[in-house]
C-alpha cells in the first residue's frame, strides 16, 4: 500500500506542515515546537488561524506544482522541492 504524505518545512522561522490525504489531516508543528493535527473536514467547517491558512496555501501552491512537473510541464520535482525551500 502507498500512503503519500507531504511535509513542508519554512526555514524562516522552522515551522513544518505535514499533510497525510489518506487521514484527510494536516499537522502544523510551529515555531514554539507545539505539534497540532487537524482534521481537514474541521478546517472546512471552523476555519483555522491565519499563520496555518497562510502556510496551507502555500502547501497547496507547492502540491498543485508538483502534479503539474509530474504531468510533463518540464519541471523536475527537485526544481519545485528547490523553490519550496527558499520561500
Amino acid at each position: 500500500m502507498l500512503i503519500c504524505v507531504c511535509q513542508i518545512n519554512f526555514f524562516q522561522d522552522h515551522t513544518k506542515v505535514i499533510l497525510c490525504p489518506l487521514m484527510a489531516a494536516v499537522t502544523y508543528i510551529d515555531d514554539q515546537r507545539a505539534v497540532r493535527t487537524y482534521r481537514l473536514p474541521l478546517i472546512e467547517k471552523f476555519g483555522c488561524s491565519r499563520e496555518l491558512s497562510s502556510r496551507l496555501g502555500y502547501a497547496r501552491a507547492m502540491c498543485e506544482r508538483m502534479a503539474a512537473s509530474k504531468s510533463g510541464s518540464g519541471a523536475t520535482a527537485a526544481s519545485v522541492a528547490t523553490t519550496a525551500s527558499t520561500s
